[in-house]
């Protein structure tokens, strides 16, 4: 599909029909409070940039920046024509958004999604991206109907059509990572997809870096390969980093599907895995009790409140709370608030006791 994108004056009726359709869903999918899409009127505004793409005379999707000023753009309106879904538009489109947000001299882009299962193919597009959780902007408010997502546009990388930013899986680290893993213990695809229990074309295309695994396949791959989730998401040299690190340039790892932040704090190497975690309002991540195996671990709470499922038990943690997890079993960390939780994972590289 060759599609071409035209900067729009929104006068054109099959625009305005997408339009329709796209707040249609909005409303349909999420209470009338936590709607945040633009109507036609607000789209005319001077600080929106709005494009169409088109397939010949056919609209195929759309999309939208909002100069918030600062340096700061926000992504709006983004949809699919029904005809062309599963085709890819939704991903040239935000590349060519992306293009456009680095040519105009932005240095972020920011935008508001869903938190329901109908925007998880949105928070997936936006991960693979580079896109991270963060808190609301601009005049927004936490909802628990609301993932918040920026960019930090890398404007040496423009040619290569897509910002990257400071992510592990803007260079496939993931992928390469469990390919070196497998081959060095002489696996085939079908042996790690017996042992993890994820499917050999997922994790193929995890290794050619097509796709951005969700908190709970990286936990099967972990158990399966015997590795700590921060070693899976490290380069497989384990190349060693200065003793000073800025923030910009630390690693982050974000779960497509729920928004699940990973901040790695610790470096390569470091004697312990330090980890900085963002769980997004209503995110529930379950990990497999094989992740558990070969290490102890830590948690400690910094904002917010954590509901820690530990088998049978469920334990309620606040800022300053902290519990140490026991033999391995299946758990799951649950932020049933309408606030993000952060806490801290620490990881050392022994059996638990």
């Amino acid at each position: 599909m060759v599609l071409r994108f035209e900067l729009d004056n929104l006068t054109r009726h099959e625009v305005h029909r997408l339009l329709e359709e796209h707040l249609a869903d909005m409303h349909a999918t999420s209470p009338p409070g936590s709607v945040h899409a633009l109507d036609l009127g607000e789209l005319r505004d001077p600080a929106v940039e709005f494009w169409s793409a088109w397939e010949g005379a056919e609209l195929r999707g759309c999309g939208a920046l909002k100069d918030l000023g600062g340096g700061d753009v926000e992504l709006k309106s983004m949809r699919t024509a029904q005809a062309a879904r599963g085709k890819g538009v939704g991903t040239v489109m935000l590349r060519h958004l992306l293009r456009v947000a680095v040519k105009r001299g932005h240095q972020r882009v920011l935008l508001e999604t869903g938190s329901q299962d109908f925007f998880a193919p949105a928070r997936r597009l936006y991960a693979r991206h580079g896109f991270t959780v963060r808190e609301p902007f601009a005049g927004y408010v936490p909802d628990p109907n609301s993932v918040f997502m920026e960019l930090r546009l890398d404007h040496d990388r423009e040619s290569q059509g897509v910002a990257v930013s400071t992510l592990m899986e803007g260079s496939n680290v993931l992928g390469r990572r469990v390919k070196a893993e497998r081959t060095r213990r002489g696996w085939s695809l079908a042996r790690l997809a017996d042992a993890s229990g994820v499917s050999r074309a997922m994790i193929s295309k995890i290794e050619r870096g097509e796709s951005n695994p969700t908190a709970v396949v990286l936990g099967k791959l972990s158990a399966a390969l015997e590795l700590s989730m921060t070693a899976l998401l490290s380069p497989a040299d384990g190349a060693a980093a200065g003793r000073v690190r800025r923030a910009a340039d630390t690693p982050r790892w974000t779960d497509p599907d729920t928004g699940y932040l990973r901040r790695q704090i610790s470096t390569p190497g470091f004697p312990v895995d330090v980890t900085e975690i963002v769980l997004p309002a209503g995110a529930r991540v379950p990990m497999p009790a094989g992740s558990y195996a070969f290490i102890a671990q830590l948690i400690w709470v910094l904002d917010g409140k954590l509901t820690l499922v530990d088998g049978a038990a469920a334990h309620r943690l606040s800022p300053g709370d902290t519990f140490e997890l026991g033999e391995p079993q299946a758990r799951e960390f649950v932020n049933d608030t309408a606030e993000k939780c952060r806490y801290v994972v620490v990881v050392t590289r022994k059996a638990t006791a």
